[in-house]
């Protein structure tokens, strides 16, 4: 980094309210309001409500800048990166961001050892900042979901819900301009800006909820989970003219849909149904090699009502039709 800025984060919102619309450094790298060497200009548009504070900020960089920050005071952030990069550096380890992303947490300004900003590439965000009273009411509330964020907010420690920044939806993006264009509003402005920063909050939860159903609540790991994929397998075969569905196989072996076919996925490394298909025409293989049964009577005995169905079946796995592969062996 070509730069250092070393700043008191509440006094430089207090400029930058102040109507300062470019940020300076002189000859001993003092923030400086009028000053000859201009690195960046800046944006500002905060809207204050009784129990947020959201901040509309833009800037542009002529080079990287690495910021620190000198504050005490915990501020629980809901951050959406709306475009240029950048990233956060505690606890040994960088945190990035870039634009189209999005994180929550607690931020304490003096655990954090810098902000950086990527240089020469136009910087857009929307900050929202929770009052403690409405922080400490959400977790009474939502003690599962805010909770964690609270304790560490109460500690005075930087806690980011996610290590890596999360993809914003469409729907954010959506909140996010009604939010700036809340002025529209007149005295009913504070109110809906509330509203849609809980609306934000929700989506931003949600998002984290169902990143964890898909990585890790779907996960076999468990010697239990291990022995109910095989006996799923088990049912699934015992009877070809009565197969079990996947919800059904699910409420048999005491295990959760999404369980089921991901762990069926990892030990036997294909779904329930490519398993069901690979073993009908295994066994259909099989009968016409070593019986005399007709086709119809294969068909019905892999579990096809329609024998039309069997033949292209196992026209698909085998390439030719039942009557043509008996002729040919």
């Amino acid at each position: 980094m070509d730069s250092q800025l070393n700043i008191n984060h509440n006094n430089f919102d207090e400029m930058i309210q102040e109507g300062a619309v470019s940020v300076d450094l002189d000859e001993t790298n003092a923030l400086q309001i009028h000053v000859t060497k201009k690195i960046a200009n800046l944006k500002y548009v905060p809207i204050i409500t009784p129990r947020f504070k959201v901040e509309d900020c833009s800037s542009l960089f002529n080079k990287d800048i690495s910021i620190s920050y000198s504050s005490t005071k915990p501020m629980f952030t809901m951050h959406f990166q709306m475009g240029g990069a950048g990233a956060y550096g505690f606890r040994k380890k960088q945190i990035y961001f870039e634009g189209g992303q999005n994180n929550f947490g607690v931020f304490n300004l003096e655990q954090m050892d810098y902000l950086k900003i990527i240089g020469k590439v136009p910087s857009t965000s929307l900050e929202i900042h929770i009052s403690q009273t409405a922080l400490e009411d959400l977790a009474n509330h939502y003690p599962k979901i805010i909770g964690i964020a609270y304790s560490n907010y109460l500690k005075g420690n930087t806690f980011l819900n996610n290590d890596q920044y999360r993809k914003t939806s469409s729907e954010m993006i959506h909140i996010i301009s009604q939010i700036k264009h809340a002025n529209l509003l007149g005295n009913a402005r504070e109110i809906y800006v509330e509203a849609k920063v809980l609306e934000l909050l929700a989506l931003q939860i949600q998002q984290d909820s169902t990143l964890l159903l898909d990585t890790n609540k779907n996960q076999c790991k468990s010697i239990d989970d291990i022995e109910k994929i095989h006996e799923a397998k088990r049912l699934l075969l015992l009877d070809l003219n009565q197969t079990l569905t996947i919800p059904q196989l699910s409420k048999h072996v005491g295990i959760n849909e999404c369980k089921l076919k991901y762990g069926f996925k990892k030990v036997y490394n294909q779904t329930v149904y490519e398993c069901l298909f690979d073993h009908k025409m295994n066994l259909a293989r099989k009968l016409l090699l070593d019986t005399n049964k007709t086709v119809a009577e294969i068909a019905f005995v892999c579990g096809y009502g329609n024998p039309s169905n069997f033949i292209a079946g196992f026209r698909k796995k085998y390439g030719v039709s039942p009557k043509e592969f008996r002729n040919r062996a």
